[in-house]
């Protein structure tokens, strides 16, 4: 009778535990027929034992993945095949998709003076905060337009930033195999082609204003129209976004 106590306890506390976990990621290799780590791919991440789609950056396309094996530390050994679907595309018939760099209106965007604006209401004029990447510095750059279109889909990042499938954030540590050649610490890359665990610049206001990198962690997909901003500034041609006034993310910018 004890004996069965003390395994029912067990099997209670082994239940809550499961409970308890939360979904995860561990990161796979990518590799050849010959085995070697294949060039110009995102990392894999395998999420609570489902691999994660991967990107291509030469061929510009994504690929399902599947896992073949496990090295000698126990991490996931994949291949890749072409995906017939791009999980981050949509209605391809749909006018205007991917081609705007826009926000939506609501979106703040952090000015020169430190207060925020909503995008809608920046005219050219206005200067807002950027960032030099090369001196490590933030610098105060010139808004020259604000163009307002409408856009059929958008995607909202971490659960707050709207914003359409070819605007440009700043990335480091693409996820890149080793054997890849690319090496460019700092690039950017269009919201389609962003995916969970991208890292990207940004800072959170609670933690201070220095520039970090922040863990993508969700992009979802919205298939309706909106009315979006598409921000000249010129300068470092960048600035910072937000969602709250909290946490910011560097997009990049072109004068037109």
């Amino acid at each position: 009778m004890k004996m069965r106590g003390i395994l029912l306890t067990f099997f209670v506390m082994a239940c809550l535990l499961a409970i308890s976990i939360p979904a995860f990621a561990v990161q796979g290799t990518i590799v050849g027929p010959e085995g070697q780590p294949l060039e110009g791919f995102s990392n894999v991440y395998i999420i609570d034992g489902v691999p994660q789609p991967v990107y291509n950056y030469a061929e510009n396309r994504w690929y399902d993945v599947f896992i073949v094996g496990t090295d000698e530390n126990g991490a996931p050994i994949c291949r890749v095949v072409p995906s017939s679907t791009n999980p981050n595309d949509f209605n391809p018939n749909a006018p205007n998709i991917g081609h705007e760099e826009c926000f939506l209106g609501d979106t703040l965007v952090l000015m020169a003076d430190g207060s925020t604006k909503r995008i809608r209401d920046i005219a050219a004029g206005d200067t807002v905060m950027g960032y030099d990447f090369a001196a490590g510095r933030y610098t105060a750059c010139e808004v020259t337009g604000n163009k307002a279109t409408v856009q059929t889909g958008y995607y909202i990042l971490n659960g707050g930033i709207k914003v359409t499938a070819g605007h440009p954030f700043y990335a480091k540590e693409l996820g890149i195999t080793p054997a890849s050649t690319r090496t460019a610490p700092v690039t950017t890359l269009m919201t389609r082609e962003l995916k969970p665990y991208t890292t990207l610049y940004g800072f959170n206001t609670s933690t201070g204003p220095a520039v970090k990198k922040i863990t993508l962690t969700t992009i979802e997909r919205v298939n309706e129209s909106a009315t979006v901003y598409n921000l000249q500034v010129d300068g470092t041609r960048n600035f910072f976004v937000s969602p709250d006034g909290i946490l910011f993310i560097a997009g990049s910018s072109k004068v037109e």
